[in-house]
């Protein structure tokens, strides 16, 4: 099995704008590693968030190829071996936040939910909104908890779109920092997408997308 947790080959993805072609991926060709710690550095509309959703396989390229060589089929990916943090929180406004995070969990069948998304909640200091409901919390705080969602059932591969868009400075600073140290601790696979260069100079590997264009490596 090869340590190649996602490859992409060539893949260019467009769409149609007015009467223009728009395009957020053109011809990008990449691979993210077993345990690697990605950030996708760049503005607003240039691609990011159509790369992550190719990497869940929540979207599909116009042309190229995605595949996961490292996880296996593409119909076994979520939620156990592949997590996404999405840009606005997606809470389930009936469930309670901690209701929330166990959502994977239970999709899985795993036991003991309660205590692991507890501790989800906790390291990233929102346990205490727990018992609350979407509609009563930030839209901070909503984020927070949509990132514990994907942490709870240790993916192989957390993608995480803009995690601290909607945090003060010196919060999405934590935030980063327990999201990094808690990868590390469960061997998972990072990426995340920022347009904010403090959150992407902790990361080892910085990747930039402009205009559908993509450049790996440290920056």
């Amino acid at each position: 099995m090869s340590d190649a947790l996602v490859q992409f080959n060539d893949v260019t993805r467009h769409y149609i704008v007015g009467n223009d072609v728009a395009f957020a991926l053109k011809e990008v060709s990449c691979s993210v590693t077993e345990r690697q710690h990605v950030a996708v550095m760049g503005a607003s509309g240039s691609g990011k968030s159509t790369l992550l959703a190719l990497m869940a396989d929540l979207d599909v390229p116009d042309f190229g190829t995605v595949i996961w060589p490292g996880i296996g089929e593409k119909t076994s990916l979520r939620p156990k071996h592949v997590s996404v943090s999405f840009q606005a929180p997606s809470l389930l406004p009936s469930l309670t936040i901690q209701q929330n995070v166990e959502v994977p969990l239970l999709v899985l069948g795993e036991d003991r939910v309660g205590n692991s998304s507890l501790r989800a909640l906790d390291r990233l200091g929102i346990a205490h909104l727990r018992d609350r409901y979407p509609e009563q919390i930030s839209g901070g705080q909503a984020q927070r908890a949509a990132l514990a969602r994907a942490m709870v059932a240790k993916p192989t591969l957390l993608l995480a779109d803009e995690p601290t868009g909607q945090l003060d400075q010196e919060t999405g600073q934590g935030v980063i920092k327990n999201l990094i140290e808690w990868a590390a601790e469960a061997g998972s696979t990072l990426v995340v997408a920022t347009h904010d260069p403090q959150v992407a100079s902790k990361f080892p590997n910085q990747w930039r997308m402009s205009f559908g264009d993509l450049k790996t490596g440290v920056l």
